[in-house]
């Protein structure tokens, strides 16, 4: 079995246990993956037991190297199923979850709080000025037929026909502002959180942790469901009844939930379409692009709101 990311897992029973026995992608370094091995048994000490636990050798290494020099490592199995649909009960259990994570997370000692420019928000400025320099109308001719040349072609239309051109104009006029950094997931999405029945089980899958705003986290979990209006209170006003949003980091959320779609959508065409990447689960993918081309229109339609909500923030802090 395996993600999106095309690293393979495997499950193992020994001892009557199960365990997972995954392998880090390639471009992550030993020091990054003990770095997120560190943060996960900080997170589990603070009482997130969510966090699978880490298996050790006898030396108490969680990081293994073959010979080939691949990364390894070996976790508890979480039991529980990921849902595309979260009942209310689901989606306020995640963003407990979620809060109870990074409060942890805050204390680690290893990695100290600080003020600096958001690694995400920053990345959602390049992606916008990429995009605004090759629009998807204008790269329709180079791709060849198929189902995602006809979604590609059916988001180009909606992204003209909503606003798109100047909406991503916005954003990548956009100047980031110095906001509160901690350990964070980065990639919690729908398929990260396991539930058995109404109670999350897991949090799985901390390869791509480092150092963000917890609103980078809270966005991408919320916008990997869909989201009507009650939806997304109830998952806000569930998080900071653990953990208060600060004004800044309320501003960020919707910026880069809808940025997340859009950018989400447009990676998805580059690496089919013009990278030819292939994936093992062609429909999963497919899900996946159906997904966020759904949420497109709003997403677009928002992004001038979201940007006007952080300019108020901006206006404060001068």
């Amino acid at each position: 079995m395996g993600g999106f990311s095309g690293v393979r897992v495997w499950a193992v029973d020994h001892a009557g246990r199960r365990f997972v026995l995954k392998r880090f992608v390639d471009s992550m370094g030993y020091d990054q993956a003990t770095w997120v091995h560190s943060l996960m048994r900080h997170v589990r000490s603070e009482g997130v037991t969510l966090t699978p636990d880490l298996e050790a050798t006898a030396a108490g290494d969680t990081v293994l190297v073959d010979r080939h020099g691949m990364l390894w490592e070996l976790v508890e199995w979480k039991p529980g199923e990921a849902t595309a649909e979260p009942s209310a009960q689901q989606i306020h259990a995640a963003a407990t979850a979620l809060a109870n994570l990074h409060r942890a997370a805050a204390t680690w000692p290893r990695q100290a709080l600080r003020i600096d420019h958001s690694r995400a928000v920053g990345e959602r400025i390049s992606r916008a000025r990429m995009l605004q320099a090759s629009p998807w109308m204008s790269r329709l001719s180079a791709v060849g037929d198929g189902a995602f040349r006809e979604r590609f072609a059916q988001a180009a239309a909606i992204f003209a026909s909503v606003g798109g051109p100047q909406a991503v104009a916005q954003a990548s006029a956009w100047e980031s502002q110095p906001v509160a950094l901690q350990p964070v997931l980065r990639d919690v999405w729908s398929d990260h959180i396991l539930f058995v029945g109404e109670a999350v089980t897991g949090i799985i899958d901390w390869h791509a942790a480092g150092s963000d705003t917890p609103a980078t986290d809270v966005a991408r979990l919320m916008g990997s469901w869909p989201g009507d209006r009650a939806a997304t209170e109830m998952f806000l006003d569930s998080y900071r009844a653990i953990r208060p949003l600060s004004a800044h980091e309320s501003a960020l959320v919707p910026f880069l939930r809808d940025t997340g779609i859009l950018f989400g959508l447009d990676n998805w065409f580059r690496w089919i379409m013009e990278e030819n990447r292939l994936f093992a689960d062609r429909r999963k993918v497919e899900r996946r692009v159906d997904f966020l081309l759904a949420a497109l229109p709003c997403a677009i339609g928002n992004l001038a709101a979201d940007i006007r909500g952080l300019q108020g923030i901006r206006n404060t802090l001068d």
